[in-house]
């Protein structure tokens, strides 16, 4: 089972940024983290389709969609 889920945070200079996150749980081996100050939902689907080439198809996806 992977999990995924997004962060926020401000630098010193007020400039917001956000990471996602995909971690293998069962391996509790963070798979990919994506860093940027805007994540497109197209940049996502890029991220998903290498992780599944270079890992296989997942089986169960969870996000909780939460603060």
């Amino acid at each position: 089972m992977w999990s995924a889920d997004f962060m926020s945070d401000t630098l010193w200079n007020g400039l917001r940024f956000r990471t996602f996150n995909v971690e293998d749980d069962f391996n509790c081996e963070t798979l990919h983290i994506e860093f940027d100050t805007s994540i497109t939902s197209e940049r996502l689907v890029q991220n998903f389709e290498r992780l599944q080439s270079d890992r296989g198809l997942l089986q169960v996806l969870r996000s909780d969609n939460g603060p």
